[in-house]
């Protein structure tokens, strides 16, 4: 074969969320003279990596996104002629439940390695989360390789029985830690930037969505300000959610307490601004942005529904958010006091918890499989 391994990642949108960052910071990292990613993304509009993407040497295509309509009337079309033209040997999906229709047309035009890779633990409610529920039982079916981020992922979407006999991989959702090491005068710039420098400043990274749950958020603030009007909220990220959220921060007059500050390219050097951390998820499989924080020495505050695995340092602590936010309000206050920062990249090291071990780890298994395709 003349030039790298070509692997087609396949994801809804190449946009700054959790799942695409961890992705990127692998094709980053990776060996592009062995292995090239492409993308199939199933949104028609530009995604903020598209341009990296193209400079790394990716390929982008773009298809409608998927509705439960269209996964019975038009995606089985649409992926078969996809793959009729786009002779890839290795695909690895990052589609969740809905990795089961995708792979199963995968495997129906014999594509050799079929990768559902599972990063969440749970699913939303309703129509879309019985949808989840009901796709998600056959993907073993399709598949020659389960990946997840966590046990807790890897239980959700493959089962208990394959989580116990070792028929899921982990693959730690690795970050660039040498981007997060905490420094002083970033903090200070953008603190400055930010017109924050006298306050004690807690941030949230994540899309405007039920999962990361921003009511729960504001309900803090809104007690916490009362308490220490000295104590502001970060927000960063999109989504369909955001203008309630916005909507909800005025019924409270708290838009002197709460930021919103978008998607941004920054995010390593916004969370040296920050003082703690928050993430009171209804779930998460294991979230990359926790190992952020807590690469940046910041002290996280987690939901109790988010997966043990994600305390890789001392610096996490679980709350329960079925109790309120008396707690979280409390814990708060007690680190307003102050703390000390510290550098935490090699424990994210140790831990296996570094883009380049993830990205060396994935370059091997991509070669060495498919080598054992073309041998056969």
């Amino acid at each position: 074969m003349n030039g790298p391994i070509r692997v087609l990642q396949v994801v809804t949108i190449t946009n700054r969320g959790g799942l695409e960052s961890r992705l990127m910071d692998i094709y980053r990292n990776i060996n592009r003279d062995k292995i090239q990613f492409d993308f199939l993304k199933h949104r028609k509009k530009e995604g903020h990596y598209d341009k990296e993407i193209k400079e790394l040497g990716g390929m982008i295509y773009e298809l409608d996104p998927i509705t439960p309509l269209n996964l019975i009337t038009k995606y089985p079309r649409e992926w078969d002629l996809f793959f009729t033209n786009h002779k890839y040997k290795i695909v690895h999906c990052h589609l969740d439940a809905l990795s089961t229709f995708l792979l199963k047309s995968a495997k129906k035009n014999k594509i050799p390695i079929r990768i559902a890779h599972s990063r969440i633990a749970n699913h939303t409610n309703g129509l879309k989360g019985l949808l989840q529920e009901i796709s998600k039982i056959p993907v073993k079916k399709y598949t020659t390789h389960n990946f997840a981020c966590s046990k807790a992922a890897g239980k959700w979407l493959f089962g208990e029985k394959a989580l116990k006999e070792n028929k899921v991989t982990i693959i730690n959702n690795a970050i660039q830690t040498e981007k997060f090491v905490f420094d002083s005068q970033i903090r200070q710039k953008i603190r400055n930037d930010l017109n924050i420098s006298n306050k004690f400043v807690l941030g949230h990274v994540g899309r405007f969505d039920y999962q990361k749950n921003h009511d729960f958020l504001i309900e803090i603030i809104n007690k916490l300000h009362k308490k220490n009007p000295n104590i502001i909220l970060l927000l960063i990220g999109e989504g369909k959610l955001e203008k309630a959220i916005k909507e909800k921060v005025k019924k409270y007059n708290l838009e002197e307490y709460v930021k919103f500050l978008g998607v941004r390219e920054d995010v390593p050097d916004l969370l040296q601004a920050m003082d703690l951390f928050l993430l009171p998820s209804h779930y998460e499989g294991l979230p990359g942005v926790a190992v952020e924080s807590q690469a940046a020495g910041l002290i996280t505050l987690l939901s109790d529904q988010i997966t043990p695995e994600t305390k890789i340092t001392n610096l996490v602590e679980f709350l329960s958010i079925k109790n309120g936010v008396d707690p979280w309000v409390d814990r708060i206050l007690y680190y307003s006091k102050g703390y000390e920062r510290s550098n935490q990249r090699q424990a994210l090291i140790d831990a296996g918890y570094d883009a380049r071990q993830v990205a060396k780890w994935l370059e091997n298994f991509y070669i060495n499989e498919f080598k054992k395709i073309t041998r056969s």
